[in-house]
């Protein structure tokens, strides 16, 4: 359900949030020490994969079709404030 939204998401504020907890997570170049400790938080007891099993499903899920975004619209993220983060971890996880 976030596919159809991606485009706005990978360039929104806020909405780069989901998309990097994927691609870069836990990284501080993208998130504060507060927010990553609310994700630590968050994230206790929520799954019970492995957390590097779901990240890697996730990403095989994400990946595709942020890539054609990232072809179709890469100036535009590239421009973006917060789309570059997402452009460039999109690309370096390909």
């Amino acid at each position: 359900e976030l596919l159809a939204a991606l485009p706005q998401l990978a360039a929104h504020k806020f909405g780069v949030a989901p998309l990097l907890a994927v691609l870069s997570p836990r990284a501080p170049r993208y998130f504060s020490p507060d927010a990553l400790r609310t994700l630590g938080d968050a994230a206790a007891g929520t799954s019970k994969k492995d957390p590097a099993q779901r990240r890697e499903e996730l990403l095989s899920a994400l990946l595709p079709p942020l890539l054609r975004l990232a072809e179709a619209s890469g100036g535009r993220l590239a421009r973006s404030p917060h789309g570059g983060g997402v452009l460039f971890e999109a690309v370096a996880a390909a």
